[in-house]
């Protein structure tokens, strides 16, 4: 990981598994999407997704001056551009690449009840994202084979990673087969080369 990014870590570590992946409360906006929030003074974690099969979001993890405990973060992040100073950001795009055959369905649903191929592939990466870790704390790790969801496999790979900025890509897979593509895209937040988060 980016080492000037430690002091964020354990924070960024919490929204990443209480977020998308875990229990926060989800707002939904006028334009669709779905957001959470998650703060810690003076630290704001916001992630925000669009999209079903095929979509995508993006988690700030912000700095604000001069935040109350009883603002609403939308508020915080609409503020005026020296109240909130963006730290970092992680985007992430990804889509169901193939459908579940009917057979397979049949056994799935022994595992996951009478539900949409979208919501048993969001289970699945909500489980692999949830197990995030110190050393990989983007995504989910960088291999997980499920025991509570037997035949998928979670693989995460990091392509690239420079001074400021990490790209990668993920894969799920049921049964040896493909069945969800996405990518990610990291970077620290800096108006200057020179500039240190503050």
């Amino acid at each position: 990981m980016i080492k000037e990014f430690e002091h964020y870590l354990d924070f960024w570590l919490q929204g990443q598994r209480k977020g998308f992946a875990g229990d926060l409360p989800r707002t939904r906006l006028e334009d669709g999407s779905k957001i959470v929030f998650l703060r810690k003074h003076p630290l704001l974690y916001v992630d925000r997704w669009y999209g079903s099969d095929s979509g995508g979001g993006q988690t700030i993890l912000y700095k604000s001056i001069g935040m109350q405990d009883s603002e609403s973060p939308l508020k915080i992040i609409e503020g005026t551009p020296t109240s909130v100073i963006p730290i970092a950001r992680l985007g992430y795009s990804g889509e169901i690449v193939r459908r579940f055959t009917e057979e397979e369905m049949e056994k799935l649903r022994k595992t996951f009840g009478d539900t949409s191929q979208s919501d048993i592939i969001w289970r699945v990466l909500k489980a692999a994202l949830s197990k995030v870790e110190r050393e990989r704390p983007l995504r989910g790790p960088g291999q997980v084979i499920f025991i509570e969801f037997p035949g998928f496999k979670y693989i995460s790979e990091e392509k690239h990673s420079g001074d400021n900025r990490i790209i990668g890509e993920e894969i799920i897979s049921f049964a040896g087969n493909s069945c969800f593509s996405g990518n990610y895209d990291f970077a620290l937040i800096k108006k200057n080369l020179e500039d240190k988060l503050n």
